[in-house]
């Protein structure tokens, strides 16, 4: 068995049968689910123990006090014995032949990454998966100038590199943790197999933690100045780039993100914080039109920018 797929769980009894009749749709079989109960108080055991029983998929089922997904994550990492890692949240479905598409791309590869898709209707359609071959540099400059195209949960990881670097979500964070996990993780790979078919279906979940607008989602930015220093104390050059553009390009997607749910004071508040204190207009680097036009409006005006996108998102 060479794969293991992390899954943890916490109230999640709404979305957690469609993910797990997803695992077992997968048509590559050799893998197994390595899920963490997170301190779930809803029915979420119940149907873990149900899929148990039906025996289609090889789960290892772990139970903790409720101490957030990064606590869970770590916890399944540690009982990992396979060669491969990946991972999938418990509201999201994977396509039927992501975990074969990923294990045949980990071959000779560090790191295996597929695309993402929001609307489960835009998940691929056709049996044939192209994929391209790419030194790690390019991959690294795919996830920070596309960054919209990836979610961490459509990586393939190996699990000695996790283990020799001692990778591990850092538990101070409730947003940006996956990301920073991601970052540390291809500063140590060399190359890397990639298809833009959108394997992965990330939901929208209205109810979730990333919908909790406060200041916290700020943490997303703590989380990119860790990575910066991560690769600045490693020597990488690529943490110029991740400085002087993945810096302003985070603090800008959360500015918008305040904006779109209407949140003045968060947006005026992290506007004037001196402790993220970035160029906006960095993010004009960006190859896409949108951002680049989002970055120009706010390095006229602030104002302009809050109203421009509150009106339009």
């Amino acid at each position: 068995m060479d794969i293991s797929i992390v899954l943890p769980v916490y109230n999640a009894e709404a979305y957690l049968h469609e993910t797990l009749i997803s695992l077992e749709q997968q048509t590559y079989k050799d893998f197994k689910v390595i899920i963490v109960n997170d301190g779930s108080t809803d029915n979420s055991a119940e149907i873990i123990h149900h899929f148990i029983q039906r025996g289609k998929i090889n789960i290892s089922y772990y139970e903790q006090p409720n101490q957030g997904v990064s606590a869970a994550r770590n916890n399944a990492l540690r009982q990992t014995d396979t060669k491969f890692v990946m991972f999938c949240d418990a509201d999201d479905k994977y396509h039927p032949k992501m975990v074969e598409v990923m294990h045949e791309m980990m071959n000779q590869a560090d790191v295996a990454v597929c695309g993402v898709t929001r609307y489960e209707n835009k998940l691929y359609r056709s049996n044939s998966v192209a994929t391209v071959r790419l030194h790690i540099l390019k991959l690294m400059r795919c996830f920070l100038y596309k960054n919209t195209q990836f979610h961490f949960a459509c990586f393939c990881y190996k699990t000695d590199i996790i283990r020799t670097h001692k990778l591990f979500f850092s538990l101070d964070l409730k947003y940006g943790e996956d990301e920073e996990f991601t970052w540390k993780y291809l500063l140590h790979c060399n190359n890397a197999n990639m298809t833009k078919e959108k394997l992965y279906y990330y939901r929208d979940n209205q109810v979730s933690a990333t919908k909790n607008i406060t200041m916290a989602r700020t943490q997303v930015i703590d989380s990119m100045i860790r990575v910066v220093g991560y690769y600045k104390e490693r020597n990488s050059p690529f943490a110029k780039e991740l400085e002087s553009y993945g810096l302003p390009r985070t603090k800008l997607a959360i500015l918008t993100e305040f904006a779109k749910n209407n949140r003045l004071d968060l947006f005026q508040k992290l506007s004037s914080t001196e402790t993220y204190n970035y160029k906006i207009i960095h993010s004009a680097a960006s190859p896409d039109p949108k951002i680049k036009i989002a970055a120009f409006v706010y390095s006229l005006s602030p104002t302009l920018f809050y109203n421009l996108v509150k009106t339009i998102l």
